[in-house]
């Protein structure tokens, strides 16, 4: 799909173009992932964990997520938002904090910084989140917490990527909406089928994505086109 939008935006020949994806490394993120996020953290068990791991910038739309955290409190106290990576873009924590503070939502929603093993986070959470609001490429994060069983919300940005599959391995909602993204992670936390449904779906499809695979087809590209 992305090389659908490279064309389409770019106006480049599809034939001298060939997308080869990612891939996950299936040793890293698996199912047989002991967790540490909820002992480091010290969330109780019982607890439901949203996760966002990767880049703090604007680009990935964490205000809104902050945000709709006001109206998933309003149905369900039980939660908390986990907000783990590197700052990018100064000032943009500061932005994040001051929201979460003026929403009341200090202990609710939680920067813990740069988490190391991330396969070891995202096995601890229940929902992956992702509230992108501008062009992403095809996101990692969505396939390794799929890697780790997790069901993913994201905004229609990562839909268009390839990223998930509505309904399948993901809630997908409008971008720059907190209430449609309260709403999604809301129906995740109600419903545990579902939950249980969307994981298993994005552990399937994440076993789409293998760096040998990637590897392979890199490979006879290049052999391809020296002629051998």
């Amino acid at each position: 799909k992305i090389k659908t939008q490279i064309v389409k935006h770019l106006k480049i020949n599809p034939l001298k173009l060939i997308a080869i994806p990612y891939g996950v490394d299936k040793n890293q993120f698996n199912l047989r992932v002991k967790g540490v996020m909820r002992d480091r953290l010290k969330i109780p068990k019982d607890r439901f964990v949203i996760y966002y791991s990767g880049m703090l910038y604007p680009k990935k739309g964490l205000e809104y997520a902050v945000e709709a955290m006001k109206y998933v409190k309003e149905k369900i106290d039980n939660f908390v938002f986990v907000i783990d990576g590197a700052e990018i873009f100064p000032g943009y924590i500061k932005k994040l904090k001051t929201i979460r503070d003026e929403l009341e939502l200090t202990d609710k929603v939680l920067f813990p910084g740069l988490a190391e093993e991330r396969e070891k986070w995202y096995i601890d959470c229940d929902v992956f989140v992702l509230p992108s609001v501008d062009t992403e490429g095809l996101s990692l994060t969505c396939l390794e917490s799929g890697g780790c069983g997790k069901p993913v919300v994201t905004t229609t940005i990562l839909e268009e990527t390839g990223a998930v599959i509505r309904n399948k391995t993901a809630l997908i909602v409008p971008p720059r909406n907190p209430k449609a993204l309260a709403e999604a992670i809301t129906k995740l936390i109600e419903d545990k089928p579902l939950r249980e449904k969307l994981g298993k779906g994005n552990y399937e499809y994440s076993q789409k994505f293998d760096w040998e695979k990637t590897r392979q087809e890199t490979e006879a590209v290049y052999r391809q086109l020296i002629g051998n």
